[in-house]
């Protein structure tokens, strides 16, 4: 079961907003909804620990985007699309996405991405915090 993580799922259709954020809380994930991109902005700018954002990137322009995985570069971005166009998919990724969902997607497909792309992101910050505590002077130590 996920330690509370919270999700942030984007897209302009209420009902698959509704059905991804169904989906992850029957696996134990907290979810908060947006409409568009700039919702999915003002929700990230304002305060929460987001764990990660499933979007869909038809909703967003290339600055957005890239404000998105530039200014919360711990949050990483799952790009969910119906577009089998590689050149999407590319376009996400070059932009920042981690990853990438193709929609229809079955609930097993989500799932295993989330975990996997959540346990990166975990291992990312506890890598940071470990050569962080390496690089500080150890604190009570006295020098020679």
């Amino acid at each position: 079961m996920p330690d509370c993580k919270l999700v942030l799922v984007q897209d302009d259709e209420l009902p698959i907003r509704e059905i991804v954020s169904h989906m992850l809380i029957s696996k134990g994930y907290k979810c908060e909804s947006a409409e568009t991109a700039e919702q999915t902005l003002q929700t990230l700018r304002s305060r929460k620990i987001i764990d990660l954002v499933i979007c869909r990137i038809f909703e967003w322009s290339d600055e957005q985007f890239e404000e998105m995985v530039e200014r919360f570069p711990d949050i990483p971005v799952i790009v969910c699309t119906a577009a089998r166009d590689k050149n999407v998919l590319r376009r996400a990724l070059r932009l920042g996405a981690y990853d990438f969902l193709l929609k229809p997607f079955e609930d097993f497909e989500l799932f295993s991405l989330v975990a996997r792309v959540l346990d990166h992101r975990d291992l990312r910050l506890e890598n940071r915090s470990l050569q962080a505590k390496l690089k500080s002077p150890a604190k009570g130590r006295k020098s020679r």
